[in-house]
């Protein structure tokens, strides 16, 4: 109509103007309302992901955290339990060094031992062993055969020369150590 209209200006020209105009706000309603469902499906998008990223990265982050920290504290934990073992295990040494040095001078035992009197000494020894509360106890001649073992009386007749602690003993030296052997525990 604004083509073959003609006279310019006029009131056809602005009618034609003001239905051009309409169409435009028409047309950019509609795009804006197309465009308003596209950006709050992508807005929705963007913010479920980023909220989802942020989650994740927080959880990564703290579990991090988390798990060093508790390693660090296990680790603590472990150092001080095993100080705390290896005292326990310094004073059960220090005790069984003092027994023993206690029973090795016994006056009794050395009399038994050297009159080969076997039940006397085993009786004594159950004492002696019943009364300390050691893992085990067991005497020897001079050269490292088992005599009697308080812990069972039974076995005897093997040597032990081959043991540093009985070695010592024998060069008259005082030693402990933790050891395995036929006895029924660590001793």
């Amino acid at each position: 109509l604004g083509i073959f209209g003609g006279a310019s200006f006029g009131g056809y020209w602005l009618f034609t103007h003001l239905i051009k105009i309409a169409g435009f706000i028409v047309l950019i309603g509609w795009v804006w309302k197309y465009l308003q469902l596209r950006i709050r499906e992508e807005l929705s998008l963007v913010f479920v992901s980023v909220a989802l990223m942020i989650s994740t990265l927080v959880t990564l982050t703290f579990s991090t955290v988390l798990v060093s920290q508790v390693e660090r504290a296990t680790r603590s934990s472990l150092a001080s339990n095993i100080q705390v073992l290896d005292f326990a295990i310094e004073r059960l040494k220090e005790e069984a060094l003092s027994k023993t040095r206690l029973y090795s001078t016994d006056a009794e035992i050395a009399r038994y031992v050297s009159q080969d009197n076997v039940s006397a000494l085993s009786a004594k020894l159950a004492s002696v062993f019943e009364e300390s509360k050691l893992g085990t106890l067991l005497v020897t001649d001079t050269d490292g055969a088992v005599l009697l073992r308080a812990h069972a009386l039974t076995e005897h007749g093997d040597t032990l020369s081959g043991e540093v602690a009985v070695e010592e003993a024998l060069k008259g030296k005082s030693l402990v150590t933790l050891d395995t052997f036929n006895a029924p525990k660590i001793v």
